[in-house]
């Protein structure tokens, strides 16, 4: 599907210079000690899309809480989030199960969902269907060398800049009555709207969310049909702004398919497994 470039309103956002800071956006310091190995990042990941999955929350007045073994939201998530995300690794596995069994006896809403972090629960059993697997993703803090010209990248900081954000981020669908990314966000100090810009027109974005010694990276979307994006310098270049909101911190997500592959060939490796499941 196309994606219809949405217009950017001119006072709504804030330049990202060639290799300097992000105006306003202010260095914080995470320990990243022994996060050496696989399962260490996965975890980090985990709780990173977790604390991501509360914010958006938060912004939809629903917050959630955060526990050692899962993040759970006991009321209807926003659109396209879980109410549950496993953390701490799959030796959690029973107190995971037990969290998702409190949900059960109280659901929040017809069809919610569970984040599986570690592929660890098999809760088709338990009257959920799998919706889809996918890989986190980890890459170094390393600079990008594939950066289109002709672009500018910004960190949207207005409402009317979000709304065209997330118009651009739709591909040209048809937006619903409700709007997903609410203009709270922009206020959270630790996640931060990227925004690509060419000839005035968002093009491409990102969020970037910063915590547990990682910068994750989430809502990454660039034009399908753009031959600019062959390289993968449109992708390459919302990261790269992305790495100026907490320098130094290794980048993770989760990808499935074809943007898993197209995140390989930007030094991205898979670090493990996860699933997401909804409730029948």
């Amino acid at each position: 599907m196309r994606r219809t470039p949405a217009r950017r309103n001119g006072s709504s956002a804030e330049r990202v210079t060639e290799r300097g800071s992000l105006a306003r956006w202010p260095f914080v310091r995470y320990g990243f000690a022994g996060m050496t190995i696989e399962a260490d990042l996965c975890a980090a990941a985990a709780r990173n899309n977790a604390i991501w999955c509360d914010a958006m929350a938060r912004a939809h007045g629903t917050p959630g809480t955060l526990a050692a073994a899962a993040w759970i939201n006991r009321r209807p998530a926003p659109r396209f989030h879980p109410n549950l995300v496993t953390l701490g690794g799959p030796s959690g596995r029973p107190a995971q199960i037990d969290a998702v069994r409190q949900l059960m006896a109280a659901p929040p809403a017809p069809g919610w969902s569970v984040k599986d972090s570690f592929k660890a629960l098999e809760l088709a059993p338990l009257g959920f269907d799998l919706l889809f697997e996918a890989s986190w993703i980890h890459r170094p803090a390393r600079p990008f060398d594939r950066i289109p010209s002709g672009c500018r990248v910004e960190r949207v900081t207005s409402e009317p800049a979000l709304d065209s954000w997330e118009q651009a981020w739709r591909a040209g669908e048809t937006a619903p009555p409700d709007r997903l990314f609410h203009p709270a966000l922009l206020a959270e100090p630790d996640h931060a709207v990227i925004a690509l810009t060419r000839d005035g027109a968002i093009v491409a974005g990102c969020i970037a969310s910063r915590s547990d010694g990682v910068l994750g990276i989430s809502n990454l979307f660039v034009p399908p049909d753009d031959v600019t994006e062959d390289d993968g310098s449109l992708r390459a270049a919302c990261l790269d702004a992305a790495m100026r909101f907490t320098p130094g911190l290794p980048l993770v997500g989760y990808e499935r398919g074809a943007a898993l592959v197209r995140m390989t060939e930007l030094g991205f490796a898979p670090i493990g497994p996860l699933r997401v499941w909804q409730a029948t």
